[in-house]
């Protein structure tokens, strides 16, 4: 997500900045298409570019997995899928729980985006959501997503896959379902301060959901979030079909796929497949056990 602000004394030239909601490869590639973050020289991308330089926004719970860059570079998974090499970059701006942003082109102007972050690791340590409050829009990058959505049933990949959810080696199930309860806390907040406010006529507006890949229609975020909360129940109950994901698939270990079918997809309002190593599943039943039990 990038926030982009054209000051009159900057002549035309437009600062960015990008909230990354984590470091993977198909998260991060286009940063080498922006000015650079730094005049650091060790990369390619790092070259004669004019203007402002670039921030990059990620989050403070998990600093050590994003600094020095190279560190980033080990967990995009560039390597692991193939991918172009990951482009340098340096982060501007660290972001605490709750923090709401504000932007400085590096003048004494500061500039507040109406964006909230929060902290949501679980896909990985340094995932993140944001909300804006103008729009109402809560964005939870890779952490939730639909199999597929009316917005992306016309695509070509749709013909040939289904999108899961993918939990890596690296993820961790039980603070992946902390994460969720925490931005569900916030969704209903949000909804009750908004109907408070409410003085026109007719429904008050209700905050919605987008997220990476496949969810673009913005659905209603509770439904959305309590939705993929049954499903991930069910996983852990060993109700979900289970295979095991061909091995050329993936470059993780034991994957196995949980998924009721594209046709029992029509009689729900979401659709959902997750794609996770089974050590990832298996600690979750162990840690969430009470959880699954009281649900």
């Amino acid at each position: 997500m990038a926030f982009q602000e054209t000051p009159k004394h900057l002549c035309g030239l437009s600062p960015y900045l990008v909230i990354t909601t984590h470091c993977h490869f198909d998260h991060i590639l286009g940063l080498g298409l922006l000015p650079p973050t730094d005049s650091d020289p060790q990369h390619g991308n790092v070259d004669r570019r004019k203007g402002p330089q670039t921030t990059v926004l990620s989050s403070a719970y998990s600093t050590d997995d994003l600094c020095p860059w190279k560190r980033i570079c080990c967990h995009s998974l560039a390597k692991n899928f193939g991918a172009t090499e990951c482009p340098y970059y340096s982060i501007g701006m660290w972001a605490s729980d709750y923090q709401d942003v504000v932007y400085s082109s590096g003048t004494t102007e500061k500039i507040p985006t109406g964006i909230t972050i929060i902290h949501t690791p679980g896909h990985t340590p340094d995932s993140l959501t944001w909300y804006d409050k103008d729009s109402h829009l809560i964005c939870v990058g890779d952490s939730f997503y639909e199999a597929s959505s009316t917005d992306t049933q016309e695509c070509e990949v749709e013909k040939t896959i289904r999108a899961p959810i993918l939990f890596e080696e690296r993820s961790h199930l039980l603070s992946w379902w902390r994460s969720l309860d925490k931005v569900l806390d916030f969704v209903k907040q949000e909804n009750a301060r908004l109907a408070s406010h409410h003085t026109e006529l007719g429904a008050p507006p209700r905050v919605a959901i987008s997220a990476s890949h496949v969810t673009t229609t913005s659905p209603d975020a509770v439904r959305f979030l309590l939705s993929i909360q049954k499903f991930m129940i069910r996983i852990l109950r060993g109700e979900v079909p289970t295979t095991p994901l061909d091995a050329a698939r993936l470059p993780f270990k034991d994957v196995m796929v949980y998924d009721d079918g594209p046709g029992a997809a029509s009689t729900k309002d979401f659709e959902w497949i997750v794609w996770a190593p089974k050590r990832i599943i298996d600690e979750g039943i162990e840690n969430l056990r009470g959880n699954v039990e009281n649900i």
